[in-house]
C-alpha cells in the first residue's frame, strides 16, 4: 500500500501493477523490496501448513483466557479453534474461488469474509459454550477475534523478518 501510495507501483495498461521508473526510489531498493516480497511470499506458500497448525494453539490459548471463568480444559477449547480454523480455510477457499468466477472486487470480499467468519464465531461460541447473553456472546467473540488477529500479524512480522534475512543473505 505504502508503494502505490507513494507512486512507486503504478497500473500499467493491462490493469497490473508494475514498478514507476519515474520514481524516486533507486534501482536497488526497487530489487531489495521485490525480494524481500518474493521471498514472503514463497516462505508462506511453502509453509502454509505449518502457520496454520501453528495458530490453531494459539487460538486455543485465547479462547481460554477469554472464557476462563468457565471450567473447560484446554483440551475443549483445541477442538474448537480446529473447527473453527477450519471454517475460515474453507471460506478463504470459498471467497477465492468466487472472485475467480465472478471477479468482484477483493475490497468487498474482505468485508465479506470478516463479516461472515465473526458471524460464524458469535454462532459457534453461543453454541459450544452455553452463553446465554448476546451481548456477551458478542463481546467475547470480538474480542477472541482481535486476539487472534493480533497473533496473526506477530507472525506475519516473523514471516517478513526472515524474509529480510533470507535476502540479505542471498545479496551478501
Amino acid at each position: 500500500k505504502v508503494l502505490i501510495e507513494d507512486k512507486i507501483l503504478i497500473l500499467d495498461q493491462s490493469g497490473c501493477y508494475c514498478f514507476n521508473e519515474d520514481a524516486e526510489m533507486k534501482t536497488d531498493d526497487i530489487d531489495i523490496t521485490d525480494a524481500v516480497w518474493s521471498s514472503m511470499v514463497n516462505i508462506t506458500t511453502s509453509y502454509l501448513s505449518v502457520i496454520i497448525l501453528f495458530t490453531t494453539p494459539l487460538l486455543a490459548f485465547s479462547l481460554r483466557l477469554v472464557q476462563r471463568r468457565h471450567k473447560v480444559p484446554y483440551l475443549h477449547h483445541l477442538i474448537f479453534s480446529l473447527h473453527y480454523t477450519a471454517f475460515v480455510e474453507l471460506l478463504v477457499l470459498f471467497i477465492f474461488l468466487l472472485h475467480i468466477i465472478v471477479s468482484p472486487s477483493m475490497s468487498v470480499m474482505k468485508w465479506v469474509f470478516g463479516l461472515i467468519s465473526i458471524i460464524y464465531l458469535i454462532l459457534a461460541f453461543r453454541k459450544v459454550y452455553g452463553e446465554k447473553s448476546w451481548l456477551k456472546t458478542v463481546i467475547k467473540s470480538v474480542f477472541t477475534s482481535l486476539i487472534y488477529q493480533l497473533i496473526c500479524l506477530v507472525l506475519l512480522a516473523i514471516v517478513f523478518l526472515v524474509a529480510c534475512f533470507v535476502v540479505a543473505f542471498q545479496y551478501h
